[in-house]
């Protein structure tokens, strides 16, 4: 066997990994799923990370040093309502509180998320989605062979972001302020998912999509095809 085809194999064997992001509201947990639903595994980074800040003491220990005790509830779960107040919102100390936050919660999810990664790959899957919010302003775009960008009209995403957060929009849009525009993301995008209609519309795209995510290749194979 060559050393010039011995790249390849390994990469036919390797797992395809699909990042789902979009902004806050646009419907990407939907997407999830969907694809659920149809069989398909998928990881949640927003649960890790509410997992992490729940399990791991590494995790724990950084936060109880920043924010104090009353970070965590009287039962030692994470007090969403209280990091809520102290990472939203359009003052310095918000925007610096929220960047520590990330700081110390997004590499324990991507470690997390890279040693699922090899788990699934060493038990033969073959393609695994990450629901992500933040993929592109955290910059981990490389670490995914394909990109999908679930997206939505402003007003839309807002609406549905209140309903279910049962926020005012003035804390909708101070979290809106810690992303990137919708429409640079998809620009970026490899697959974009316009979810401005009902359920059943967003359910008849993602059934068009879901068979094109099952046949695509790592992309150093796409890159070497090139």
């Amino acid at each position: 066997m060559s050393h010039e085809t011995e790249p390849n194999e390994r990469d036919e064997k390797r797992i395809v990994v699909i990042g789902i992001t979009g902004n806050i509201g646009c419907g990407k947990s939907e997407v999830a799923t969907l694809l659920r639903a149809k069989g398909c595994t998928v990881l949640s980074s927003d649960e890790t990370a509410k997992r992490l800040m729940n399990e791991n003491a590494e995790v724990r220990d950084k936060l109880k040093e920043v924010f104090g005790i009353d970070v965590f509830t009287i039962n030692g779960t994470i007090n969403k309502e209280f990091l809520a107040k102290k990472v939203f919102g359009e003052s310095p100390d918000n925007r610096k509180y929220l960047e520590t936050l990330n700081s110390i919660v997004h590499p324990a999810v991507l470690d997390e998320h890279v040693r699922q990664i090899r788990e699934f790959e060493q038990a033969g899957l073959s393609h695994l989605f990450i629901e992500s919010a933040l993929i592109y302003e955290v910059e981990i775009e490389d670490a995914f062979d394909y990109i999908v960008v679930v997206d939505a009209p402003e007003d839309v995403r807002i609406a549905r972001a209140m309903q279910r957060d049962k926020g005012t929009e003035a804390q909708i849009r101070a979290r809106m302020e810690n992303q990137l525009d919708a429409n640079q993301k998809k620009s970026w995008a490899d697959f974009t998912i316009d979810n401005s209609g009902t359920k059943e519309q967003l359910e008849t795209s993602v059934n068009f999509l879901y068979p094109i995510f099952l046949t695509l290749p790592p992309t150093s194979l796409v890159e070497d095809e090139e």
